[in-house]
């Protein structure tokens, strides 16, 4: 070991200036890594629309549509399984351990990615087959119906997500701190957020990472805490966290995602069907419904998807500030609220002041830097408020 000093946490902010040194050096390696995913996902996708290849298959599956069509979709995802599993072991295995941000052994990361697989081949495959038999009975309205469809799925599994999916992967049990519990549950009530409960999970090892969210929806909602959010951080911090929460709830930020969603999602669609249109001719194809045009369409969505993402992601950063907003008023404590976020970006590895450029292009979340701000404007509109400034 080491016997220069550990430097000391910067007095101005309250942030390690050691955990943010190693958070760029994450952050950094987190856009490579998600840009090689990107890489290899398009080329894949490219390589089996360009190459004949994709005609290849469609000629040897040995079933009409829209069976040959999930079993298409399965080859690539497969295929793009295998080519990624280098980026995907390092980024969601390795890179965690190496900086602490998780103890999960080999034998649990590779349950946990069979299981999100399995998961993600029974969703791709439901969605496939509907495409396919939109495309024989619509052939022009395909890519709305499938799009519509896509959405209203991911709304029935957001609100199936306790008691179906989330088991899965987490062990949701009741929170023994009944004195916490108690205080979450009347600050959801003073939010107007219906919960069934308060519960801790455990994140089978995955990451070190604290969270707090509300899951489910309507009378199934339940607010979670990852399992170290107890034993790190305070009562009124917590509290901090989960108003951020009900701030989401409140704003009906959950339909105003789907909404955005369901608007990308269709203009993805569409995008895929055109590329489709113009170059089925050059490409051999037979139509719309030709199953070796399905990497065409993956691809038109996946382009789409990456151009869009800094609108989305901006919209996103909106619907967060106004969460943070939400937070500050209900519980009053700006306090609680910066300590909370400093805590957070220190033991999450979050960048606390990224470059502009990279918090247009990679954030969803307003940067530290912005959420302090807005506390510290609010700390002290509340107590001009309170000495009744003039002026």
């Amino acid at each position: 070991m080491s016997d220069r000093p550990k430097p000391e946490a910067d007095t101005h902010s309250g942030l390690d200036p050691v955990r943010q040194a190693t958070a760029r050096r994450f952050a950094h390696k987190s856009r490579a890594l998600h840009l090689a995913d990107w890489l290899v996902r398009t080329a894949t996708l490219a390589g089996l629309a360009l190459s004949g290849l994709g005609s290849y298959l469609r000629d040897a599956i040995p079933f009409a549509r829209p069976l040959s069509g999930v079993l298409f979709l399965l080859i690539i995802v497969l295929a793009y399984t295998v080519l990624s599993l280098p980026v995907s072991y390092y980024r969601n295995f390795v890179m965690p351990r190496q900086l602490k941000l998780g103890t999960q052994s080999a034998r649990s990361w590779l349950s946990a990615t069979a299981k999100h697989g399995l998961l993600v081949v029974v969703l791709l495959s439901t969605i496939s087959a509907l495409a396919y038999w939109a495309m024989d009975a619509f052939p022009a309205a395909w890519w709305w119906i499938t799009g519509l469809f896509v959405v209203l799925f991911a709304v029935a599994l957001n609100w199936l997500a306790p008691v179906a999916i989330l088991p899965l992967f987490f062990r949701l049990t009741p929170i023994d701190n009944t004195e916490l519990g108690g205080r979450l549950l009347n600050l959801a009530r003073r939010a107007g957020a219906a919960v069934i409960g308060v519960y801790t999970g455990g994140q089978s090892g995955r990451r070190g990472m604290a969270n707090a969210v509300l899951i489910g929806m309507g009378r199934n909602r339940r607010i979670v805490l990852s399992g170290g959010v107890t034993h790190v951080y305070t009562p009124e911090e917590i509290e901090a966290m989960m108003a951020h929460e009900m701030g989401h709830a409140f704003h009906r930020d959950i339909p105003r995602l789907i909404a955005a969603q369901l608007l990308v999602g269709l203009a993805g669609f569409l995008v895929g069907y055109l590329i489709l249109l113009l170059s089925a001719g050059s490409l051999g194809l037979n139509g719309v419904s030709d199953t070796a045009g399905l990497p065409l369409i993956i691809l038109g969505i996946t382009i789409f998807s990456q151009l869009s993402g800094p609108l989305v992601s901006a919209y996103m950063r909106k619907l967060e500030h106004g969460a943070d907003t939400y937070a500050l008023q209900l519980t009053g404590n700006a306090d609680a609220f910066i300590s909370l976020m400093t805590k957070l970006a220190d033991q999450n590895l979050n960048e606390a002041n990224p470059s502009r450029l990279a918090e247009l292009i990679f954030y969803r979340h307003p940067s530290y830097q912005s959420r302090v701000e807005r506390a510290i404007k609010f700390r002290e509109q509340s107590l001009c408020g309170a000495l009744q400034c003039s002026g």
